[in-house]
C-alpha cells in the first residue's frame, strides 16, 4: 500500500502489518559494473510484522507532500502509475475494535502510535514478527 525510504533500507506499510527491508544503500551504484558483470548481489534482511486477527481498517492519508512521483514500467502506459504523492501520516482506523494505528514522521524519523479508546482492551494488539 505505502512505501517509505529509510537511511538503511525501505519500509513497506500493508493493511495488516508492515515490513522493514534493510540493506547497505552504498552498494547501489547505478551505472557501474561489478568486475564486468552487470548483476550484483546485495545482502538484504527483512523483518515482517503482522497484526494478528486485525480488522479491515479504514485508511486515511494525511498531510500530502507538494511533490509527487511517476512510475513508468515499460512502454505500455497501462503499466504506468502517475501522480503518486507522499504523506506525512497514515491512519488505520479500527485496525482492532476501538483501536487505531497511526504511522508518521516525527523529529527523529518514522514513528507509530496505537490510539486506544477508553475502556477498550489493548490486549487485542498482537504483533507477529517473522
Amino acid at each position: 500500500m505505502f512505501k517509505s525510504d529509510l537511511a538503511d533500507g525501505n519500509f513497506f506499510l500493508l493493511r495488516n502489518g508492515f515490513t522493514y527491508s534493510f540493506f547497505d544503500k552504498s552498494e547501489l551504484k547505478f551505472g557501474s559494473k561489478n568486475n564486468g558483470n552487470s548483476q550484483k548481489i546485495i545482502p538484504c534482511h527483512a523483518v515482517n510484522v503482522s497484526f494478528e486477527n486485525s480488522l479491515e481498517p479504514k485508511v486515511s492519508k494525511n498531510y500530502p507532500s507538494p511533490h509527487y512521483r511517476n512510475y513508468f514500467k515499460g512502454s505500455n502506459s497501462s503499466n504506468w502509475v502517475t501522480r503518486v504523492y507522499s504523506y506525512q501520516e497514515i491512519l488505520f482506523q479500527n485496525i482492532y475494535k476501538g483501536i487505531d494505528y497511526k504511522i508518521y514522521y516525527g523529529e527523529s524519523g518514522l514513528k507509530y502510535d496505537f490510539i486506544v479508546d477508553p475502556k477498550v482492551n489493548p490486549g487485542q494488539i498482537v504483533m507477529k514478527y517473522d
